[in-house]
């Protein structure tokens, strides 16, 4: 099986950073994009509703991770439109896929009983 030359993640709150970081933390060296439809660096939602508009938290608690941090798993972020239907993504306003492009669902092992 060959190694992809990238990884694109499509969403950027904190699973798609997660799954951003997952390529990186087993030495991948590819490209690492990660989509998604906010201007701003990843961010923990739920304290925003919450801690934030309440006033118990400032905005500078709420990047789930610093721009130095991003800086090092060098991400390429992008800000795009995504539409869909469902769970399933059916196109990304503002970027051009390549035609070989093609979506993989990850494999999740199953714990052993």
């Amino acid at each position: 099986m060959s190694v992809p030359s990238q990884v694109t993640v499509v969403g950027a709150g904190a699973a798609g950073l997660s799954v951003a970081e997952g390529p990186r933390r087993e030495g991948f060296t590819g490209r690492v994009a990660l989509l998604g439809e906010e201007e701003h660096l990843p961010y923990d939602r739920p304290p925003l509703s919450k801690q934030l508009l309440t006033g118990a938290w400032g905005p500078d608690r709420l990047p789930l991770r610093s721009r130095d941090d991003i800086a090092r798993l060098d991400l390429q972020l992008r800000l795009v439109a995504l539409y869909g239907r469902g769970d399933q993504v059916c196109g990304v306003a503002g970027i051009n896929l390549p035609r070989a492009t093609r979506t993989r669902r990850a494999r999740v092992a199953e714990a052993a009983a």
